[in-house]
């Protein structure tokens, strides 16, 4: 299910009052599985619970937070959930096997640089993948074909090389042929930590040509258990379209302005897969009576009954997503009540078994309708989520020629940021300070870019090469606020 973007959310954080935070603790065992089921992290392992949050450390490291700790008893109230993930840095999987989809965009407008590129590219990750991998080549234009099948590297590395080498550009671009063809290839082999390296340098011109009908064509992908990582080529492919393919599939999106950068994105994506320490990992909330789910923000989500489910994918050390939903808590009895419980289950590849993190979170119910202050941490990923709408929104308005309009977005997101910083990292706890005030440099650096970026004369405009920065500035725009999404 897609979700709706909002772009008031950083108003709310502004609205509540500031109060103390109430803590406690639950520890719980740890409930091995001699089954062959999941097995649970224990509970006092490394973290802690304080009611509002709670802190889990095992290969997938996972925090909690409510967004106040404090609410009305005697009214309905809305609030957020906060989910941090992210691979234990010190984490190794075991050998796990890894399969790596390469698709290149052969349409004739790849021709010269662009495809001497993707092939040399494409051919150096070929030849750094161990013989015990999986690799599997698929080239498109106006339809999609498998140049070579899910195949074992060591009996395929030459046969390979060969196929990358031999692309001819010619045809126009059909990316969702490419993105059915992949699902196909990847279905023929299961248990694996799959990645497809998608790239394109122009506009889709065959096929699905929609952006939620691509999106519709990425999350079968996704149902394979693979993550889509795009590469744009150049300055005229859609920037929104695959963006929304990675973020669909949970995976990135990366801007090569010029084709001489794919060798670069080629290895940081292969790094990140050679070090995967998880897969298929999804988030779920598990909700208390009284409480409703009414979005989350930014990520895609399905209801299963009570239970809320986020899929996030595979994980590689070091590698972070975070989730922020809405709530509304109905109006209930005062005192410490519980909210839910955040359980991400995974397969972990340091233990070759099925793991399960969970913590819950509660809050205190007051019976004279005071409520805490928003938790700066919860605060600076709701100013976050704006963040990415402005840049969204600022992006639309350069593209339809409002220059004057998209920098003034920027301009007046930009102050908001910079007057909630110092309240939000004051308020935070002293451990938590530094990486909060590093969370609000990404957002200022981002808004920084695109205020430079816009000062260019927008696309169409008869400014002659200088179109090509404005188009460029849109491109960098749409990777900065997919990695703030994250």
């Amino acid at each position: 299910m897609k979700i709706r973007t909002l772009t008031a959310l950083c108003a709310l954080g502004m609205l509540f009052t500031s109060l103390g935070v109430r803590s406690f603790t639950k520890p719980a065992d740890a409930r091995p599985n001699d089954s062959g089921g999941d097995r649970r992290t224990r509970w006092d392992r490394g973290g802690n619970d304080q009611g509002a949050s709670f802190s889990r450390t095992s290969t997938l490291e996972v925090e909690g937070r409510l967004g106040h700790t404090r609410l009305a008893a005697d009214r309905s109230e809305e609030t957020f959930l906060l989910v941090n993930v992210r691979g234990d840095r010190n984490a190794r999987g075991r050998d796990a096997r890894r399969h790596l989809a390469v698709v290149i965009d052969r349409s004739g407008s790849m021709e010269g640089k662009k495809m001497e590129s993707a092939i040399q590219a494409a051919q150096g990750a070929v030849r750094r993948l161990a013989d015990s991998d999986f690799v599997s080549v698929v080239d498109y234009s106006s339809s999609a074909s498998v140049l070579v099948p899910p195949s074992e590297v060591g009996g395929a590395r030459d046969r390979a090389l060969r196929a990358v080498a031999e692309l001819r550009a010619g045809g126009q671009t059909c990316i969702s042929c490419a993105l059915d063809e992949s699902r196909t290839v990847l279905r023929e082999r299961s248990g694996f930590v799959s990645r497809v390296l998608l790239l394109s340098d122009g506009e889709a011109t065959s096929g699905v040509q929609d952006i939620e009908g691509m999106r519709r064509v990425a999350a079968a992908v996704r149902a394979t258990g693979a993550t889509v990582t795009t590469i744009g080529i150049g300055v005229d492919y859609n920037e929104r379209m695959m963006a929304s393919i990675a973020r669909e599939t949970n995976g990135r999106h990366h801007f090569a302005e010029d084709p001489s950068a794919l060798a670069g994105i080629f290895d940081q994506e292969l790094s990140g897969l050679e070090h995967s320490v998880a897969r298929e990992a999804q988030l779920e909330f598990e909700l208390a009576p009284g409480v409703e789910m009414l979005d989350v923000l930014g990520s895609n989500f399905e209801r299963e009954g009570r239970a809320i489910v986020v899929p996030l994918g595979s994980f590689s050390a070091g590698e972070e997503r975070t989730v922020l939903a809405k709530i509304r808590i109905a109006a209930g009895a005062s005192g410490e009540r519980a909210v839910a419980t955040a359980r991400v289950r995974y397969e972990d590849l340091s233990t070759g078994s099925r793991a399960v993190t969970e913590g819950r979170l509660a809050a205190v119910f007051t019976t004279d309708g005071s409520r805490s202050r928003l938790d700066p941490l919860v605060e600076e990923r709701v100013e976050r989520t704006s963040t990415v709408t402005t840049l969204d929104d600022a992006n639309r308005l350069f593209k339809a020629g409002d220059a004057a309009g998209a920098r003034r977005a920027v301009e007046s997101k930009l102050s908001a940021v910079r007057a909630g910083r110092s309240a939000a990292v004051a308020a935070a706890p002293a451990e938590k300070r530094q990486r909060l005030a590093l969370e609000f440099d990404a957002q200022e650096k981002a808004l920084d870019k695109a205020q430079s970026g816009f000062a260019e004369p927008p696309p169409g405009s008869p400014a002659g090469p200088a179109s090509t920065k404005a188009k460029a500035a849109l491109k960098q725009n749409q990777v900065e606020a997919e990695e703030l999404a994250r």
